[in-house]
Order: C-alpha cells, then sequence, then structure tokens
C-alpha cells in the first residue's frame, strides 16, 4: 500500500528479473521483495485486528474489512468483505484505494490560502486554518446574534451563517455535525439529501409508513424491467450492477434515459437519449401513458395513496397556474387544495377511482397534455424510442 507507481513498476521488474535469474540458477538477493513481505506478515492477528466498516464513497455502501495496526492504530489494509450481501467482498477503483483517504504518503498535509483581494497562494497548516475558521465563525456569529427576534420572545439564533452537509457522511456523523451547528444557533442547515429526497420522504411516509428506502440493493436483481434515469451506474457505481447484470440475466430490460451514450447505454436494451433538463416532460409522458392505458397497479393506488380522496372545489389548474395564486405576495393560498370531508372530518374517498374530483381523474386531466409528440418535441427523444 505504502508503494508508489513508479516504485510498484521497478518491484514488478525486480521479481520478473528474480524469477528468470532463478530458472538459470543465478537468483538475485530477495531484498527486493522485502517490502511486499513485510506488510503481508503485518496482517496477521498477533500484529493487527481485523474490523468491519463501510465504504463513504456512493450510497450502494460496499462492507470494508479494515486491518489495523495494533503497534501504530494505523490501517494497514483495507478490502472487500465478503460476507456483505451488497458487494460480496468486490470493490470499485474508489473503493479499492479507499486506503489512500488517510494512508497514502503522498496525500495532501498542507492548506493553501489566498488572502481576500490576494493575488498569489500561501501555504498553512491545519492548526492555523482550523484557528481562522473558528475566530471567523465566532465573529460573524457574535455581529448578528439574535437573542430575542421581534415579538421579544427567546430565540438564541444566527442567521447569518448556513452550513450545507454532504452525502458522503453517515448517519452518526450527521447527527453530530446537525448538534454542533444547532449549539451554534443556526437555522438555515442544509443536506444533500433533501435535494434528492425532499419529494420522496413525504411519499414513502404516506405510502408506507417510513420515509426510508423500502428495499435493498440486492433486491434490483429480482427485478422484471429497470429504469435509470440521469445516472451512469455501470461506470460510476459497478457494483450496483452487478445486481443489474443478474437481473439481465434472467430476462430483464435495462433502460436508459439520459442525453450522455456512456457505458451504462452500452449495456441497456433501449436507450433514449433526450435533450438534458427536459426530464419532467420524459416522465410526465410516461405518467400520462400509464394513466390512459389504465397500467396502474391498482391495488395499491386504491389503498395506499391519496388518488381515491375527493378534492374541495377550490382547486382548479388553468393556463399553467394552480388555483389559490396571490399575484401580490407571489404565494399560494394552499387551503384552496384541501380535500372535501365528511361529517366525521374525514376525507371522502371513491375507490372506484370514478369520481371527475378524485386525486386519480385530476391527476389525468393534468397530464392529458403531455402527449406522445409534445413530449418528443419538447425531449427530442424520437417516438419509437418513448413508445
Amino acid at each position: 500500500m505504502s508503494l508508489s507507481r513508479r516504485g510498484f513498476i521497478k518491484l514488478s521488474a525486480a521479481a520478473a528479473l528474480t524469477s528468470a535469474f532463478g530458472g538459470l540458477g543465478l537468483a538475485a538477493k530477495p531484498a527486493a521483495t522485502k517490502a511486499a513481505v513485510d506488510r503481508i506478515s503485518q496482517l496477521k492477528p498477533e500484529w493487527s485486528k481485523e474490523t468491519t466498516s463501510v465504504c463513504c464513497f456512493c450510497a450502494v455502501a460496499c462492507g470494508l474489512i479494515v486491518n489495523t495496526s495494533l503497534k501504530t492504530k494505523r490501517a494497514l489494509n483495507i478490502e472487500g468483505d465478503p460476507e456483505c450481501p451488497v458487494n460480496e467482498g468486490s470493490l470499485c477503483p474508489k473503493g479499492g484505494s479507499i486506503w489512500q483517504l488517510a494512508e497514502n504518503p503522498q496525500r495532501v498535509t498542507k492548506v493553501m490560502y489566498r488572502k481576500p483581494y490576494g493575488t498569489k497562494w500561501e501555504t498553512k497548516s491545519w492548526d492555523w486554518a482550523l484557528a481562522q475558521i473558528a475566530k471567523r465563525v465566532k465573529r460573524d456569529r457574535d455581529a448578528a446574534f439574535e437573542v430575542k427576534n421581534a415579538k421579544g420572545q427567546l430565540v438564541n439564533r444566527c442567521e447569518n451563517i448556513a452550513h450545507v452537509g454532504s452525502a458522503a457522511l453517515d448517519n452518526e456523523e450527521c447527527w453530530a455535525l446537525q448538534a454542533f451547528m444547532r449549539s451554534l444557533g443556526l437555522t438555515y442547515i442544509e443536506h444533500q439529501a433533501r435535494l434528492c429526497h425532499s419529494s420522496t420522504v413525504p411519499g414513502l411516509g404516506e405510502s408506507f409508513g417510513r420515509g426510508a428506502m423500502t428495499n435493498h440493493w440486492i433486491d434490483i436483481k429480482n427485478s422484471d424491467c429497470i429504469l435509470i434515469m440521469g445516472s451512469n451506474a455501470a461506470e460510476c457505481h459497478p457494483i450496483s450492477f452487478k445486481h443489474i447484470t443478474r437481473a439481465m440475466e434472467a430476462g430483464a430490460t435495462l433502460i436508459h434515459v439520459d442525453p450522455r451514450f456512456t457505458r451504462t447505454s452500452a449495456k441497456a436494451d433501449i436507450f433514449a437519449q433526450l435533450r438534458s433538463g427536459t426530464d419532467i416532460a420524459f416522465l410526465g409522458g410516461m405518467i400520462n401513458y400509464i394513466l390512459e392505458n389504465d397500467l396502474i397497479f391498482k391495488e395499491y393506488v386504491v389503498n395506499y395513496t391519496n388518488a381515491p380522496f375527493i378534492v374541495g372545489p377550490g382547486y382548479d389548474f388553468k393556463d399553467g397556474m394552480f388555483s389559490g395564486f396571490n399575484e401580490a405576495t407571489r404565494s399560494y393560498d394552499r387551503s384552496k387544495w384541501a380535500f372535501a370531508y365528511d361529517e366525521a372530518g374525514i376525507p371522502r374517498r371513491d375507490t372506484t377511482l370514478s369520481d371527475p374530483r378524485c386525486v386519480y381523474q385530476l391527476l389525468k386531466q393534468h397530464y392529458s397534455r403531455y402527449t406522445l409528440k409534445n413530449v418528443s418535441d419538447t425531449t427530442g427523444t424520437a417516438q419509437d424510442r418513448l413508445l
């Protein structure tokens, strides 16, 4: 692991020469392979501790086995965990090189700093950088810290600093980070997951009772049809693609929707190319086709979604605008979108999905505009590809 690329090539050449000379009875000294032998010996239980972990690079969450030196407390080796059902011991190039995050001798250990309005970079230590961050956070926090709001209520908040999180953090790290930010009084605390899941979490919560993922990566291998949209999984998430390949070997169809032709496109049964930014139109066309041809999973739709709920008379949609819009405030009065309730205050339902004011029929009416021609004209995707 501590070998550079050049060192590895030298070592490989030396090993080849050793083998060649050995056949002639002119074996070279074994010093050239000493580094590799020493590293392997350190993985023995008396020298190292074995711990399971999870790769941090993407959401596939491949299992890892980490060997840590009992002497130095540093990682000696990281490899895929064969008992993990996700990766079954294999790792992608990112996971395979994860050891380098902390143990690569070429790892950057200094901070590059450029002063405001400066033209040159300066090399600084991490201690200096962390101290500067702490000083500036305190300076800005003190400058605008609000103890009480306009109503005189105690709020103790800081609204001139925001925090944007990362998808590469695990649950424990996210909890510690948000707790620290809240202790500073921050109210603007954002995380990458909300960009992806601001809609899926409430949707899954209403349907399944929880807003988290509903099944496992390895369940993909049981799919009959897989739609990959806006992702190059074959190259960016190759371990997940292993399960997609297994599904295809069992007869599944793979559809790839993307502006670019990638390795995933090359593996797909159907590559539907579209213009960048037209995903909503493409999906709208799919929704319209499903509704018009009655291809819904009716038992699920009726019992686990709001499709049979009757919508009140205040809701409407005309000329691209929903009802309840206030031009002066540029905001919606969402009370106009409320359900119709019975005498007990429970939303009225039509389980036959035929009432013109039920969510299902209003949805059908809304997406009727997404005709095959309109979608093709908007996305640039050929009509035969869409069909």
